[in-house]
C-alpha cells in the first residue's frame, strides 16, 4: 500500500518507474503520484543515495569553470533577484539551506549582503570564504540561531522529511518573516507531457515533487501561509525531457556543450528559442515546472 507522506492518502495512488538519467546510471526507481494532493514521491529512498551525488554534481562543483550557456538558453535571474523580491535588507540574517559550498551566498556578498549563512551536510567541512559568509557542514536540525530570511533553492525536493524540515525551518525563522521554497512543480504541463521522462523528476535525488496544493497542506500544518508564488521555469523542462526521451543523459549534453560552447548539436537555435518562449507562457498561466513559494511565518 502506498501512503502519501504529505496528506496521508492511501487510495488510488499511481505507481510508476523512472530511470536515473542525469549521469547515466539508468537505475530504476519506483515513485507514485497522490491523486489527492498531487505530490509525486519516491517509494523507497536508496540506502546508497550518496552514489547519485558524485563530485560532478552541479550543486557542489565550481560553477565558474562552466562557460556561459548558448543563446537562447535561459538559466534564470541571479539569487539576489529572489532576495530582493522578498524585501530583505542588506544587513538581514540570511540562511541558505542546501547551499553546497556557498556559490549563491558569495553572489549575495558581492551584492552587499553581510550576514550570510549556508548549511549543507554534504560538504566536507565548515567554510568561511568571505567576511560575513559562513557555510556549515551539518544537518538542519543541528543548526542554532534565528534568521530574517531563509531560502531553499532546489534543495527541498532532496530532503527525505518534508514535514520535519518545515518544522525546523519554522523554529529558525523569526516571527512574521519569509521562507522561500524554490522547487520543481509536479502537476505542471511538463510533468503531464513527459511523465517518467520529465527531466525535473530526477530520480532518485528528487524525493518529493510538490504541487501548489501539497505545499499549501504542508505550510498550514506547520504554521506558514503562502504569501506569494512566482513561476520561473525555462526551456530546460523541454530540452532536458526531450533528451531523456531519446535516451541521452544530461551529462552527455553538458559535456558536449562544454567542449564546444558555440556549437548546437542536439537542438537547433530555433528549437531552443521555442522552448524558452513556451516556458514564458506556461509561467504566466502558472503551469511552468518550477516555482518560488514565499511562505510567511505567522506572528507569535
Amino acid at each position: 500500500m502506498y501512503k502519501c507522506q504529505v496528506c496521508g492518502n492511501t487510495e488510488n495512488n499511481k505507481p510508476f518507474f523512472a530511470k536515473e538519467m542525469m549521469f547515466g546510471f539508468r537505475d530504476k526507481f519506483e515513485y507514485f503520484e497522490c491523486p489527492n494532493c498531487g505530490c509525486v514521491q519516491i517509494v523507497d529512498i536508496p540506502a546508497n543515495l550518496s552514489k547519485y551525488y558524485p563530485e560532478e554534481y552541479y550543486a557542489y562543483g565550481d560553477q565558474e569553470k562552466l562557460p556561459d550557456p548558448p543563446k537562447p538558453i535561459n538559466v534564470g535571474p541571479p539569487v539576489r533577484y529572489w532576495v530582493e523580491l522578498a524585501g530583505v535588507g542588506l544587513d538581514a540574517a540570511i540562511l541558505d539551506v542546501g547551499s553546497g559550498v556557498g556559490h549563491m551566498l558569495l553572489d549575495l556578498h558581492e551584492a552587499g549582503y553581510s550576514n550570510l549563512t549556508g548549511v549543507d551536510p554534504y560538504i566536507k567541512e565548515d567554510l568561511n570564504p568571505k567576511p560575513g559568509v559562513r557555510v556549515l557542514n551539518r544537518t538542519l536540525d543541528r543548526l542554532e540561531g534565528s534568521y530574517d530570511f531563509i531560502m531553499l533553492h532546489h534543495s527541498y525536493e532532496h530532503i527525505p522529511d518534508p514535514v520535519g524540515t518545515l518544522q525546523n525551518l519554522h523554529k529558525l525563522l523569526k516571527p512574521n518573516q519569509l521562507l522561500l521554497l524554490r522547487i520543481p512543480v509536479a502537476g505542471s504541463y511538463a510533468w503531464k507531457k513527459y511523465g517518467a521522462q520529465w527531466v525535473q523528476l530526477d530520480p532518485p535525488r528528487h524525493l518529493f515533487l510538490h504541487t501548489n496544493k501539497s505545499i499549501r497542506i504542508l505550510a498550514e500544518t506547520v504554521g506558514f501561509s503562502i504569501e506569494k508564488e512566482v513561476y520561473d521555469s525555462n526551456g530546460f523542462q523541454f530540452y532536458g525531457s526531450e533528451l531523456y526521451q531519446k535516451g541521452i543523459t544530461l551529462m552527455e549534453f553538458l559535456s558536449t556543450f562544454i567542449q564546444n560552447p558555440e556549437e548546437l548539436i542536439f537542438f537547433s537555435y530555433d528549437e531552443l528559442q521555442e522552448f524558452e518562449d513556451r516556458a514564458v507562457i506556461l509561467n504566466q498561466n502558472k503551469e511552468g515546472d518550477q516555482a518560488c513559494f514565499y511562505l510567511r511565518k505567522e506572528g507569535e
